[in-house]
């Protein structure tokens, strides 16, 4: 995040940012995003900012797969029925929550800050440097 921001606020950037709300919070996962209030509070921020936001990025679901790692069934048999279930039941949230918070920001976006961009952020289950970046809106 901070590299970014060095980027963005260098005077020849574009978009140019003239300050940085870091709303990241490690171990979040895609469900405590919408009841634990991140997801607010990024609604009001865009809402709220002056000038503009130009930029937001997301970058969530990590952590919802890897709760799956401390449950016993996942531990224990990886590849087990009880696992692959727990997988899908994981996915089919994750999918549900993705939609709602995308929801949420490109519609504060649109009344707050319509040039900004979206910018997400997936990582890949193939590796830890294996990533994807999407930008949404512009």
């Amino acid at each position: 995040v901070a590299r970014l921001y060095r980027a963005l606020s260098a005077s020849d950037a574009v978009p140019r940012a003239l300050q940085l709300r870091n709303l990241a919070i490690g171990g979040e996962t895609s469900t405590s995003m919408i009841a634990g209030g991140q997801l607010a509070a990024a609604v009001d921020a865009i809402g709220s900012a002056q000038p503009p936001v130009v930029l937001v990025t997301l970058d969530i679901g990590g952590n919802d797969l890897l709760g799956l790692l401390r449950t016993e069934a996942c531990t224990a048999d990886p590849l087990g029925a009880e696992c692959l279930q727990l997988l899908a039941q994981t996915l089919a949230e994750f999918e549900t929550n993705y939609r709602h918070i995308l929801t949420e920001l490109t519609d504060a976006l649109d009344e707050g800050a319509r040039d900004a961009t979206l910018s997400l952020r997936r990582r890949e289950l193939g590796g830890a440097g294996d990533e994807r970046h999407h930008h949404l809106r512009r």
